[in-house]
């Protein structure tokens, strides 16, 4: 499992190879000129929204297991 500073690492790279693919888009008389693979970005999209949702995965599991070690340690008090 990753933890979440490698977590948020792979989200923001992602974003920024989104964001990067992204800004090779133009208009040209108000028509779209694709200078990056379509098929490219929709992959790179997908993966940027898959490493979001591991790291809302790992960010609630450690929410979930700080709850639980806090009850634990009420209980044993």
């Amino acid at each position: 499992m990753q933890n979440i500073s490698s977590a948020e690492v792979a989200v923001n790279e992602a974003k920024a190879e989104v964001d990067a693919a992204a800004s090779k888009l133009a208009l040209v008389d108000g028509e779209p000129v694709i200078g990056e693979n379509p098929a490219r970005l929709n992959r790179l999209k997908s993966h940027a929204e898959k490493a979001q949702e591991e790291l809302v995965s790992i960010r609630e599991s450690v929410e979930a297991k700080e709850a639980l070690l806090g009850r634990a340690t009420d209980e044993n008090e």
